[in-house]
């Protein structure tokens, strides 16, 4: 499963990657900006495009600077373009995922809290095996 992750925290990064391993096998590519991830989909082969893109809601429009609303740009441009790529959220805040096109989930980050079970149930819809 080849998987973009759009998280500017480099530990937050690698335990969503650690998460994810835990029930699947999983090739990662991350962005840290909108503007890379931009840049990541539209180099993204077609003949091999991503299975899963999991985003923040929270980082940098570009390098040095923060935007509270790069999750749903994300979002939006991928929406946009027409990607039929299951897109999960995780973020400190647990959104609300009904009424985003593409959005299969939100995953609560927390230390407190399993995020590689709630990671598990989102990835069994991705990979259709929902029971």
């Amino acid at each position: 499963m080849r998987i973009l992750v759009v998280e500017d925290t480099v530990l937050k990064y690698v335990d969503i990657c650690r998460n994810i391993k835990r029930c699947c096998d999983a090739e990662f590519t991350q962005a840290k900006t909108l503007d890379e991830a931009k840049r990541i989909i539209e180099e993204m082969p077609s003949d091999r495009p991503f299975d899963l893109f999991v985003t923040d809601m929270y980082y940098p429009l570009k390098a040095g600077g923060e935007d509270s609303e790069s999750g749903f740009k994300f979002i939006g441009l991928v929406n946009e373009r027409g990607l039929e790529i299951p897109i999960i959220i995780c973020s400190t805040i647990k959104y609300r995922a009904e009424d985003m096109k593409n959005v299969i989930g939100s995953v609560q980050y927390n230390k407190r809290v399993d995020i590689g079970q709630e990671f598990e149930e989102l990835i069994k819809k991705v990979k259709g095996d929902e029971r």
